[in-house]
């Protein structure tokens, strides 16, 4: 599925924005990832 990678990306990089990149990028990847999957159902 094409894109399928880039919500993530876009999503973790908002993220990082909110938080004046003080977040750990693999924690909030990874948060990012399994709530993505958790909606997959």
């Amino acid at each position: 599925m094409p894109g399928k990678k880039k919500g993530p990306g876009l999503l973790g990089g908002k993220t990082m924005k909110k938080t004046g990149g003080k977040a750990n990028p693999q924690q909030v990847n990874q948060i990012v990832r399994e709530k993505l999957d958790a909606r997959k159902g």
